[in-house]
């Protein structure tokens, strides 16, 4: 069935990431329940839909209407990004994302506060969109 193929697929790839980067199993973990800390340390990211939203518009240079559009049919934020950033051509190819890179940037937008915390989190959020190389990374 689809469920079942849906668990090997995941138990795979856990499976690839606990034998070639063991570094990267704990965020990843986090990363996959939709966490960058646990519980007990009560670390929130601090971006609502809203913030991710506006960026995934502003580094698209798609219509908001678009974006409501491919949510509405998607159902997924991030893949209403893929399906968009996916379609922009790039001069230069970023490097490629790590999962503790990921993860580390999380922290740091999670790690801003204070006086213009809001501009800092964009401004972080954006570049971690604009250095997407495909829809795997998104």
């Amino acid at each position: 069935t689809g469920r079942n193929k849906k668990i090997d697929t995941l138990a795979n790839c856990w499976r690839a990431l606990m034998w070639l980067c063991p570094a990267d199993v704990l965020p990843c973990v986090f990363m996959a329940i939709n966490r960058i800390a646990s519980a007990h340390e009560d670390i929130e990211l601090g971006v609502g839909g809203s913030s991710v939203s506006a960026a995934v518009a502003e580094v698209t240079g798609a219509p908001k209407q678009k974006l409501s559009e491919a949510y509405k049919r998607l159902g997924d934020l991030g893949d209403v990004a893929a399906e968009f950033r996916c379609k922009q051509r790039l001069l230069v190819a970023p490097r490629p994302h790590t999962a503790r890179g990921v993860y580390q940037e999380l922290l740091a937008i999670a790690a801003e506060a204070g006086q213009g915390s809001t501009g800092r989190k964009h401004g972080r959020l954006l570049r971690l969109l604009r250095s997407t190389r495909g829809a795997e990374e998104l």
